[in-house]
């Protein structure tokens, strides 16, 4: 009996082509989680939950669905489905509801929990790399979907077991093993919008393009990050993490779509508005709205082609323009005219990329050009070329917000050009340097933190209470330690880096070449458009940072709570970006209080001329720099002071968490 039933079952298999160890081919557990105890209620998951189970049933998937699963419900769950998944093909969990970043991990919440401290998670919260392992097992492809990334609720009450464990927004990038693919509903570190219709703008989208015949699935989640990207107005980005073997893997089979470009729109607008965003040309913005206006990036050009036009209009006459930048963005041009002879003498033409990141030769030197962008190491700041010209430093007695130290106007020449960084000193850049030199930084920085800014212990550039990315600018760093790095990079590279100076840092962020009157921020005087070209205190920080609700902040939204990565806004004209905002920025300055007797070059005013209050003399070595000028504003700052005049001092001794730098280079006259 027990070998005819084995007969009739080998033979029942053979006829449906199916492995015993594969009977589910495919296997899904859903999770939409909404009716949360301990904080407010989502209004999407069950909704999310509900609509992605009825699309993988029609997919052909075994699917279990939970609605506001308590901790209990999602590790059954989760037992019951990891035997499940190691005989099928493909295994899916999806997950809708709160999910946070904890010290570095990420965790999907039940609606039970109640997380008054952060190592509760271990007991109350399901850790999403417990998920991997079981969508790991099935043959063909393992997915985690995660529409998770929300505000965390929890972080304001939340009581830390170490002051260095950070407990922020969004979830952490991960790296899976094996054919396992994970699917965020925002890149790491952001947050994802709910929206205002039955699915949040994520689900949406996948539930637009998941049953596309023929879509492979790399493809289907690159049209869902084109369409969020489109749904949020660029605020929202989704990412995948995991690579696939070669072989195509799709949810429904079936003749592929006829056009498969190479680029989705909204790439190919973000790489054409690069170049074109700092035109000041009608006709090359009205024939990037002919291409592209359909996208955000339309939006941005029309209202750029609005400014200009309101420029030609106005009667008064403005300050000479400056040249446009040029935006190279490793190297100075493949051919570029140079004196012969070092930097004099005739011209001749002289292959400058590609080129790796070394020092630039005396030849390349000469050849750099305004505009031109260039890198001396793997680990060095990419530095922007700025033009020789003339600011007219500080601010107008009119000016609304001004102080009295910003003043009196003073025009400042810069006969030759000169480098900036054209971002600011990231977190990564500066790792590299304590790396080979073991620079210690200190272990205390002053944070803002449950609604109190003091000096805390256990905070540094490494851990400045928020969390950030290689790619974030680094802060919690004193005047003295970003002098260390210049001088490093100056020794690094034999060439002459310094802490850029307080009148080179005015005259390129406010990216003008002649003196004049200019307007409040780089852009223009409104606050409304803060959120557009730089990352300061605004309603994202409003709302998300605990005890930030009575800031006085920008009218605008611009996606980050706390440091952004750099260039993650508009560049200014001379193509530098962050300029305003993100961090501050120390300068090679002493504070004075006024303008009075500064320097007309440029150059850094040091205790030589004048001693102001803000100057101090030490035993028998002369006056020396009591105070130092930090400039640009940051995340952390209102409006007020994120104006190009605007001038803050702090202690050279002195570590902030939204205080970092940028550095200059001297170029060859």
């Amino acid at each position: 009996m027990h070998v005819a039933f084995a007969i009739a079952w080998a033979l029942l298999v053979l006829l449906l082509g199916v492995a015993p160890g594969h009977a589910q081919a495919r296997v899904a557990l859903v999770i939409g989680n909404s009716g949360y105890r301990n904080v407010p209620a989502l209004v999407n998951p069950a909704n999310d939950a509900a609509d992605v189970a009825a699309s993988l049933q029609r997919l052909g998937f075994t699917v279990r669905r939970i609605i506001d699963g308590t901790s209990e419900d999602m590790r059954r769950a989760l037992r019951d489905f990891a035997p499940q998944a190691r005989r099928s093909e493909m295994a899916v969990v999806f997950f809708a509801g709160h999910g946070i970043e904890i010290g570095g991990d990420n965790w999907l919440i039940p609606v039970d929990a109640e997380l008054k401290e952060d190592i509760a998670a271990e007991q109350e919260a399901i850790a999403l790399r417990s998920l991997a392992p079981i969508v790991g097992a099935a043959s063909k492809l393992g997915l985690i979907i995660l529409d998770a990334c929300r505000n965390n609720p929890f972080a304001a009450r939340m009581q830390r077991s170490m002051p260095v464990r950070a407990v922020e927004r969004g979830l952490a990038r991960v790296e899976p093993a094996g054919s396992v693919l994970v699917a965020f509903a925002a890149k790491e570190g952001t947050t994802a919008s709910d929206g205002t219709g039955r699915n949040s703008p994520f689900t949406a989208a996948l539930l637009r393009h998941i049953e596309t015949p023929g879509l492979e699935v790399n493809y289907l989640f690159r049209h869902v990050r084109e369409a969020v990207l489109n749904a949020t107005n660029l605020r929202q980005e989704p990412v995948v993490y995991g690579a696939l073997p070669s072989a195509e893997i799709y949810f429904k089979p079936g003749a592929k779509p006829a056009v498969a470009a190479p680029l989705l729109p909204v790439d190919q607008a973000r790489q054409a508005w690069t170049a074109t965003q700092n035109s000041t040309s009608v006709a090359v913005l009205e024939d990037f709205i002919r291409q592209f206006g359909s996208t955000p990036y339309g939006a941005m050009a029309r209202a750029r082609l609005d400014e200009l036009r309101k420029e030609v209009a106005t009667a008064t006459p403005p300050a000479a323009p400056p040249p446009p930048a040029k935006l190279a963005v490793v190297a100075p041009p493949t051919v570029s005219p140079i004196p012969s002879g070092g930097c004099g003498g005739g011209l001749t033409a002289v292959s400058a990329a590609p080129r790796t990141a070394v020092p630039l030769s005396s030849t390349e030197e000469c050849a750099l050009r305004p505009g031109d962008a260039f890198k001396e190491c793997i680990q060095c700041p990419e530095m922007m070329v700025v033009p020789a010209g003339a600011v007219t430093m500080g601010s107008p007695e009119s000016e609304h917000d001004r102080d009295e130290d910003e003043g009196p106007l003073h025009q400042v020449t810069f006969v030759r050009p000169f480098a900036v960084g054209r971002f600011h000193v990231t977190v990564d850049q500066f790792a590299a340097f304590v790396a080979e030199t073991r620079y210690d930084t200190g272990s205390k920085c002053q944070t803002f933190e449950g609604g109190e800014n003091k000096e805390r212990a256990g905070r540094s550039w490494r851990t400045p209470g928020f969390t950030q990315r290689g790619s974030h600018p680094a802060v919690c760093l004193n005047w003295n330690d970003a002098k260390a790095y210049a001088d490093w990079l100056a020794r690094k590279t034999g060439k002459a880096y310094r802490v850029v100076t307080e009148a080179e840092w005015e005259y390129a962020a406010r990216a003008r070449t002649q003196p004049g009157s200019y307007p409040r921020y780089w852009f223009g005087n409104e606050e409304t458009d803060l959120c557009r070209y730089g990352n300061g205190a605004d309603q994202t920080a409003k709302s998300t940072i605990a005890g930030a609700k009575a800031w006085t902040a920008a009218p605008c939204s611009d996606g980050y709570a706390y440091t952004s990565p750099v260039g993650s806004f508009a560049a200014n004209p001379f193509g530098l970006y962050d300029m305003l905002g993100n961090a501050s920025q120390w300068t090679g300055d002493c504070y004075h209080d006024g303008y009075a007797g500064a320097p007309s070059d440029g150059s850094a005013w040091t205790p030589g001329a004048r001693v102001g209050r803000m100057m101090i003399a030490v035993g028998g070595s002369g006056p020396v720099c009591g105070l130092r000028p930090v400039r640009g504003g940051s995340w952390y700052n209102f409006p007020k002071n994120l104006r190009a005049a605007v001038r803050i001092w702090a202690d050279p001794d002195d570590r902030v968490h939204y205080v970092g730098f940028r550095v200059a280079r001297t170029l060859t006259p």
